[in-house]
């Protein structure tokens, strides 16, 4: 092959091999690498599994740039909603994104803007260093997000401070009604396939067809 006419696989990072396994199967992925993170790869993508939290997120999205020169990458996986009205199983995908430390004002100054393609609908997401599940802190952070994970911040800061092109789908996994962290694995599990067909189907192709 010629390499003036290499293009560079799609970037994905998920958080968790139970979120990643739809995609793993579905796009015949196979493993290529397990040091910083599981990758696997086929079909024009590569797919890190980080683990939980922004220190993993930050070095799987490092190296999916700095091992494979990918120029594009997603943010699939799984979020808690900051309301009520929220339906577990919607996607979305998102514009902005805060960090919230954890204090009753520790909503940090600095925010990113995601990149958007298509016309899904979009929500702001916080991400966060500890899983919430309490209604009342869900309640506080909704008067700056919708949606709450654990490594969208770091994915796209390293993004931005790297010029990758970097976007972020979410399913709802929880809302404030949820309110313990094996109800949200269960509707993690009772989602994920729904989540990887519609993806499949309706996301990725914007992506292959540029």
């Amino acid at each position: 092959m010629n390499a003036g006419s290499y293009t560079p696989p799609l970037g994905i990072v998920m958080a968790t091999g139970q979120e990643a396994k739809p995609f793993i199967r579905g796009l015949s992925l196979q493993r290529i690498d397990s040091r910083p993170c599981v990758t696997y790869s086929g079909n024009g993508v590569l797919l890190a599994v980080s683990g939980i939290g922004m220190t993993r997120a930050a070095a799987a999205t490092e190296h999916l740039i700095a091992t494979y020169g990918i120029t594009t990458a997603l943010n699939l996986g799984a979020a808690g909603s900051t309301h009520r009205e929220a339906r577990v199983g919607e996607i979305y995908q998102v514009d902005l994104v805060m960090e919230y430390d954890g204090t009753r004002n520790g909503l940090c100054p600095e925010c990113f803007r995601a990149d958007t393609i298509g016309s899904y609908p979009s929500r702001r997401l916080i991400t966060v260093t500890r899983v919430v599940t309490a209604e009342s802190e869900r309640s506080l952070l909704a008067r700056h997000g919708d949606l709450i994970d654990m490594e969208g911040m770091a994915f796209l800061r390293v993004c931005r401070e790297r010029r990758v092109r970097a976007h972020l789908f979410k399913f709802v996994s929880d809302t404030p009604e949820h309110d313990s962290i094996p109800a949200i694995l269960f509707w993690i599990f009772r989602t994920r396939d729904r989540f990887y067909q519609e993806v499949s189907r309706q996301v990725l192709p914007l992506f292959f067809s540029r």
